[in-house]
């Protein structure tokens, strides 16, 4: 019994998880397109946070090049993302690969950014 009360809570456990780290396949969430939208624009949000958390940190004493390797990762991103996109038909679809790409980079780039700033 004890052990199925644990598995019941683990499961329930990995389903919240699951839940938070795709907001966009939860009950109750607005459309998928504008769902994926604002993941983006959160994980815009995130890594913008970090970036500036970045520019006020010691361990980034070249601000012009921390700059640059931002710049240079945006434009990473973007062509990147469209190239994985363009064999998708356009329209809709298209859109949706392109953000899921885009969402998918960026928010590795805040990791990065944050790995990079919690080394001691």
């Amino acid at each position: 019994m004890r052990n199925l009360m644990l598995f019941a809570f683990a499961l329930l456990l990995s389903v919240t998880v699951w839940a938070q780290a795709n907001p966009c396949e939860a009950e109750g969430t607005a459309s998928a397109p504008e769902c994926a939208q604002q993941a983006l624009k959160d994980a815009e949000a995130w890594v913008g946070r970090v970036f500036q958390r970045a520019l006020a940190s010691p361990h980034f004493p070249d601000k012009a090049a921390l700059r640059r390797s931002q710049q240079a990762w945006g434009e990473y991103a973007d062509s990147e993302c469209r190239f994985e996109s363009s064999g998708v038909k356009a329209g809709s679809a298209q859109d949706a690969q392109y953000r899921q790409c885009m969402l998918a980079l960026t928010s590795t780039r805040a990791k990065q950014l944050e790995g990079v700033l919690n080394q001691p």
